[in-house]
């Protein structure tokens, strides 16, 4: 059943009226209607477009006029929509009202004032203006620590010019030879050395800074300093990016382990609990393929503080024998069948322990693999990861380039430069050409059998 068949209008129109959001809504109907689906946050925002279903103030537009016609006589011309809406709360205790009613209000009462704001580009600008004119110019580097307690410090370093996140570095606490190592010898090994490195006062940074004085002599621009180091809010081409980081990465991390010390589950007190606690998070941090080799050893981290028969370890578990069979090298009838089950019993059982949880489309893609792997042989010789990571190269060019105009012709140009770099600079490049040897045959008398076939070449690589 969708949500229009399980919710009529005037439930939802209460439920909104209450001044729930549309993911507390779909939190409300997933714990009212358990079991069924469609009742995502996406689908509450739909029903509620559809049938024009929104969330009115209690405050008339008549109110708010002269309420903001008072702030302005009060104020002068600056104050915006933002600022205003920050004055209303504070002052009339109006929490509720958007940003963009009070700017139709503000255009109502001072359509001058607000031609004005309009019409200037200051109150756009920083009071001192950034500037960097070229890629190399600049280089800025910060910390972030939302997740310090939990052994978790990420370091980023960006350009000023391009914005192109140069280099990250994930590390369990602030060390000067592990931001050095990690972060400022990749970028000085893949990019050369920038003419200023820019960071905040802290200790951590020193080395980094010794390093940058001592390879001064090879900057492109030697009359600027060679380092500034200034406070956090004038780093500010960095400290933009940690938004978007916490809110993607550390927050979710954050509430999931803040969950289970409430619930005493971890016990920071103990250091065998902290290493293993850190070494998790820095890993659920990091890149897909790094997630998967955490995987496969979470296990052997955190097995031995899971109860016995905790179901959804169990399902994990599950998870992981699947894993194994679809990656293995070699593979046979017996084994695609015994995948087809786990399959069928991991997912059954996650539709079971996680009810509010839809199934993923990877999961149902899972269903379709021991088809595909009858078809071909093992999924290992398939699989897209080296694909990914060329496309990394194209994807780091694209953000460097800053150059849209025609963004298929400069990566095809700039990769044709770098591929005769490589060719040129590596004396044995030509001369190692590919060959390609004879598979051993694993398991055919297997395929023989099912598909009631011969195979009449015996060098015929199969299941390889």
């Amino acid at each position: 059943m969708d949500l229009e068949q399980l919710v009529n209008e005037e439930d939802m129109e209460e439920l909104v009226a209450s001044g729930l959001s549309h993911r507390g809504i779909s939190e409300i109907l997933c714990d009212r209607f358990p079991g069924h689906r469609g009742l995502s946050e996406r689908s509450v925002r739909r029903y509620c477009e559809k049938y024009d279903i929104h969330w009115t103030s209690s405050v008339e537009t008549s109110e708010l006029d002269r309420a903001v016609s008072q702030a302005v006589d009060k104020l002068g011309p600056t104050y915006g929509r933002k600022t205003m809406k920050g004055y209303l709360s504070s002052h009339h205790g109006w929490t509720g009202i958007g940003e963009k009613r009070v700017g139709r209000a503000l255009q109502r009462v001072a359509p001058e004032y607000h031609e004005e704001r309009q019409q200037t580009a200051a109150r756009r600008a920083n009071p001192v203006p950034y500037s960097a004119e070229y890629f190399g110019h600049k280089l800025h580097v910060d910390q972030n620590e939302k997740l310090t307690m939990y052994g978790v410090t990420h370091v980023a370093a960006i350009d000023g010019f391009s914005g192109c996140i140069v280099q990250t570095a994930t590390m369990p606490m602030k060390n000067n030879y592990v931001i050095y190592d990690q972060l400022l010898k990749p970028i000085l090994l893949q990019y050369g050395v920038w003419d200023q490195l820019r960071v905040d006062h802290g200790l951590e940074f020193v080395l980094m800074l010794y390093v940058q004085e001592q390879l001064e002599v090879f900057r492109s621009n030697r009359q600027r300093q060679c380092f500034v180091q200034s406070d956090s809010k004038h780093n500010h081409p960095i400290e933009r990016i940690w938004g978007e980081v916490n809110q993607r990465v550390n927050f979710p991390i954050k509430a999931g382990l803040n969950d289970l010390v409430d619930k005493e589950i971890l016990d920071l007190n103990d250091e065998i609990s902290k290493f293993s606690v850190s070494a998790v998070a820095i890993e659920i941090s990091r890149s897909a393929s790094k997630l998967w080799c955490l995987a496969r050893h979470l296990p052997v981290i955190i097995g031995q503080f899971v109860p016995e028969d905790q179901p959804n370890y169990e399902n994990f578990l599950l998870h992981l024998k699947i894993m194994d069979l679809i990656f293995a090298p070699t593979t046979s009838v017996e084994k695609i069948d015994y995948l087809k089950h786990l399959i069928r019993e991991h997912h059954s059982a996650f539709v079971e322990l996680y009810p509010n949880h839809s199934v993923t489309p990877k999961m149902h893609y899972n269903i379709h693999i021991p088809d595909w792997m009858m078809r071909i042989g093992p999924l290992s010789r398939e699989w897209c990861f080296r694909f990914e990571a060329k496309h990394q190269h194209f994807k780091r060019l694209a953000s460097a380039s800053n150059n849209f105009i025609n963004i298929c012709k400069t990566l095809s140009f700039r990769h044709q430069h770098y591929m005769c770099f490589q060719m040129i600079d590596r004396d044995s490049f030509l001369d190692q050409a590919p060959s390609v040897q004879n598979a051993t045959e694993i398991e055919k008398e297997d395929v023989e059998t099912t598909y009631n076939i011969s195979f009449s070449n015996t060098s015929a690589p199969v299941f390889s």
